[in-house]
């Protein structure tokens, strides 16, 4: 885990006690998007077209261990990595106003929400 922040190292301890891995995914929009068209909720005080528009996101889904060694199984023998069968998914957005938003900071968020919304999932 070399390079990684004690925060996201605490991320990965997290999955680990839960035998959960993450697959990450990174997309740049083509244009930028309103969050009103991504179901962002928009305060009503922020007038239409003068809200935050988003030129990218991370996307991560945990899957259980034995799940995703079995598509990665998979992916190498010529066939597609099907992303049904995880567990849970967390995203983060990087706006216009952050353009320099890293994908480190990305990746540690949609962790984070993933893993919040695994836990809330057992409650």
């Amino acid at each position: 885990m070399a390079g990684k922040s004690t925060q996201e190292k605490n991320l990965m301890d997290a999955l680990d006690k839960y035998g959960l891995v993450r697959d990450i995914r990174y997309e740049t929009f083509s244009y930028p998007i309103s969050g009103r068209a991504l179901g962002i909720p928009v305060p009503e005080s922020i007038q239409e077209g003068k809200e935050r528009h988003y030129i990218g996101m991370t996307v991560v889904r945990l899957y259980e261990k034995g799940v995703y060694a079995a598509k990665k199984e998979a992916a190498k023998k010529g066939s597609h990595f099907n992303i049904e069968g995880y567990v849970s998914e967390g995203r983060a957005y990087c706006s216009e106003v952050e353009p320099h938003f890293s994908r480190k900071a990305g990746r540690i968020r949609a962790t984070g929400r993933a893993l919040q919304n695994f836990l809330a999932t057992l409650a």
